[in-house]
């Protein structure tokens, strides 16, 4: 007896009407089948796949979600290679925190092969695994990539150097942990190491790089010079020191340290600041809790290039490069404390915010605890994190109508709070519906009230009662 052939527009019909959970399950069905390329364009499967990835990702059902991957994988490979990007970043957020080193290299695959379809994506795996100290993998992916993303037209000329800062690094801290064993670097083997990555072409880079590892760091009052005379070469040769600093009293990755410097510095340096009042390097390390409250709700609330890996290594790395900078006399201790108090506030907020999902960020654990933290707190708070890992949230029965409606009116209400404070949840959800609302104009101007929530509580306790209608 024949099968009834599959009714394609009745498949789409149920599927708008359905639910998380009933779109998954249509899915699955759909997946069985044959799908034209012309089918798959004009109903622009890749949306849906990703769409229901994000869905699955959210309710840690880490089963159902491979086996999601599995059957696109195995089915429709092409539509897999062309999505990959937004499957396999979830792929190195999972074999990371469960430390399987050769399930990630399988699932870093497809980022070594065709890299320039998913150059941001790329950009993001390679700062999570250097979060993760994860040293030798993160240099054999850059080492992989690097001369496809340079020869790319569809790449912005230069990217690559991100790319070669990696296996530097890496052969830095090499360089590094000899020096202190009290072996001698063989400088020329290492430059070689790095030839194919276009250093060989950077003499004088390499030469300050090699000058900042092996001599001693200038005292505070000689920094402060630097400070004036060249903020360039000043922030470069801190940046070493940090590594050092971390390496040798937190067994910190290099790696590791220069992504927590980098976005330490693009903070700093996106504030709107007047020049006149960064004179010193005290002042041009001195923030406000509103200023790094404002920018981490910028990082979590970007509806095009979402950087919370961003925002969450910044937050728990300020600690130990302030506790640095305090160390070697940069900053007051006034200013070093209440940094910290500052971030440990801040950190509740952005914890709320990612209540449900952790332990992605699980890689501020890997760390040793910094000095300002006490011990007791360092590992109450891991054991928070890593248990988010263990619960799961089923998908959603709420019908696809109610959803769109309740989405739409979130992202209606979100309008009335200055553009500074509309929460990423609503913003999210905005980016998802089908209707494309544009910005409102800029507000009147208006005199803040004293009592006023940050823009990441208002995200968390937005997102809180999103859960609680569910």
């Amino acid at each position: 007896m024949s099968r009834s052939p599959f009714d394609f527009d009745q498949w789409h019909s149920e599927y708008l009407q359905a639910s998380s959970r009933q779109a998954h399950q249509l899915i699955l069905t759909l997946l069985e089948q044959p799908l034209s390329v012309d089918w798959v364009e004009e109903m622009d499967l890749g949306m849906i796949l990703v769409e229901m990835r994000d869905e699955l990702a959210s309710s840690n059902d880490f089963p159902a979600f491979l086996h999601f991957l599995d059957v696109i994988r195995d089915r429709h490979p092409e539509i897999y290679a062309a999505e990959y990007p937004y499957f396999d970043t979830f792929l190195v957020d999972y074999y990371l925190y469960r430390d399987e080193p050769e399930h990630l290299r399988q699932a870093l695959s497809n980022f070594r092969h065709n890299p320039a379809i998913g150059v941001e994506p790329l950009f993001e795996v390679c700062e999570i695994l250097c979060l993760y100290g994860a040293n030798e993998i993160a240099s054999e992916l850059c080492r992989a990539t690097y001369e496809p993303i340079r020869k790319s037209s569809d790449v912005i000329r230069g990217a690559e150097d991100e790319l070669s800062r990696v296996p530097l690094y890496v052969s830095l801290e090499t360089a590094y942990c000899q020096q202190q064993s009290g072996e001698t670097v063989d400088w020329q083997a290492l430059e070689a190491e790095l030839q194919p990555l276009g250093l060989s072409g950077k003499p004088q880079v390499l030469a300050d790089l090699r000058r900042d590892l092996t001599a001693p760091l200038p005292r505070p009052d000689e920094l402060s010079v630097e400070f004036q005379n060249d903020l360039a070469q000043f922030l470069r040769r801190l940046a070493m020191a940090a590594c050092c600093h971390l390496a040798t009293h937190k067994q910190m990755s290099f790696l590791t340290t220069r992504a927590l410097w980098d976005a330490l510095v693009e903070f700093l340096e996106r504030r709107d600041v007047p020049p006149s009042k960064l004179r010193s390097p005290e002042a041009f390390f001195t923030f406000s809790e509103d200023e790094l409250d404002r920018y981490l709700h910028q990082l979590v609330n970007a509806i095009l290039s979402e950087r919370s890996t961003t925002a969450v290594g910044l937050l728990w790395g300020i600690p130990y490069l302030y506790d640095f900078l305090h160390g070697i006399g940069v900053i007051a201790t006034s200013t070093h404390q209440q940094v910290i108090a500052m971030t440990t506030n801040l950190k509740g907020v952005l914890s709320a915010f990612f209540a449900q999902s952790l332990w992605r960020f699980d890689f501020v654990h890997r760390w040793q605890p910094p000095d300002s933290i006490e011990l007791a707190t360092f590992q109450a708070e891991a054991a928070r994190f890593r248990d988010t890992f263990e619960h799961t949230y089923p998908l959603s029965d709420e019908p696809a109508a109610e959803r769109q409606e309740r989405q739409l009116n979130d992202w209606a209400a979100s309008l009335d709070l200055p553009t500074s404070e509309r929460s990423p949840a609503t913003a999210r959800a905005a980016a998802q519906s089908p209707p494309v609302i544009p910005d409102p104009p800029p507000p009147a101007p208006y005199k803040v009230p004293k009592q006023k929530k940050s823009p990441l509580k208002l995200a968390a306790e937005l997102g809180t009662k999103k859960k609680k209608r569910r």
